[in-house]
C-alpha cells in the first residue's frame, strides 16, 4: 500500500468511505435478520404458549360451570339451603353459561383460522392478541354483572338471615375489584403488544 492510499485512509471518516456499496449491503442484511429470525421463532413459541394457556382457562371455566350447575341441582333436591343461595347459584350458572358460551366463540373464531406456519407467524399472532383482548373485555364487563349479582345476594342473605348485608357485599365485592384490576392490567399490555404487532405486520407486507 503506497502513502497516497494510507493519507486516504486516515482522513476517511465514515465505513461507507472504505468499503463502498459493500457497506450498504452489509448493513441491509444485519438489520434484516432479527426480524426474519429472531423475532418470528419468539412470536411462534408465544402464540403456542397463550393457545396452551387459553385452552387450559377454557377447561376450567367449563368445570366451573359444570360446578355451579351441579351445586344448584343438589340444592333443589335437597331443598333446604335457602332462597338467597338458591338465588344466587341458579343465577350465577346462568350467568357461568352464557359467559362459557361466549368465550368458546371467542376462543374458537381465532383457533380455526391459526397454523404453525412461519410464514403466517405474525398474522397468528394478532389474531392470538386480539382474541385475547376480546376475551379480556368479557371479563371486565362479566364484573359488573357480578357486582350486580353480589348485592343482590348480600341483601337478599341479610333479610332472610337477619345478620347485615354490608360484610358480605363488601367483601365479595373486593375479590370481584381485584380481578378487574388485574384484568385491567392485561389489558394494557395486550393493547400495547397489538400495536407493537401491527407495526411487524406492516413491516413484513413492506418487505414482501
Amino acid at each position: 500500500m503506497n502513502s497516497e492510499q494510507n493519507n486516504q485512509l486516515e482522513q476517511s471518516t465514515s465505513p461507507s468511505d472504505i468499503f463502498g456499496d459493500d457497506w450498504q449491503m452489509l448493513t441491509q442484511d444485519w438489520q434484516a435478520q432479527p426480524y426474519k429470525k429472531s423475532d418470528i421463532d419468539k412470536l411462534l413459541k408465544q402464540t403456542k404458549r397463550r393457545t396452551l394457556w387459553a385452552k387450559a382457562i377454557l377447561a376450567l371455566d367449563v368445570i366451573a360451570t359444570l360446578f355451579l350447575i351441579g351445586a344448584s341441582i343438589l340444592g333443589l333436591i335437597e331443598g333446604d339451603w335457602g332462597t338467597a343461595v338458591m338465588g344466587y347459584l341458579i343465577a350465577g350458572s346462568i350467568f357461568s353459561v352464557v359467559f362459557v358460551y361466549y368465550e368458546f366463540k371467542i376462543r374458537l373464531g381465532a383457533w380455526k383460522k391459526a397454523c404453525d406456519s412461519p410464514e403466517r407467524a405474525v398474522t397468528n399472532a394478532l389474531r392470538g392478541c386480539e382474541s385475547s383482548i376480546k376475551y379480556i373485555k368479557l371479563i371486565k364487563i362479566s364484573c359488573w354483572i357480578l357486582i350486580a349479582l353480589v348485592i343482590t345476594f348480600g341483601l337478599a342473605f341479610s333479610q332472610e338471615t337477619g345478620k347485615p348485608a354490608w360484610p358480605i357485599i363488601l367483601e365479595m365485592s373486593l375479590m370481584v375489584l381485584a380481578c378487574y384490576g388485574i384484568t385491567h392490567w392485561f389489558h394494557r399490555k395486550r393493547k400495547i403488544e397489538h400495536s407493537r404487532i401491527q407495526q411487524m405486520l406492516s413491516k413484513f407486507h413492506s418487505e414482501t
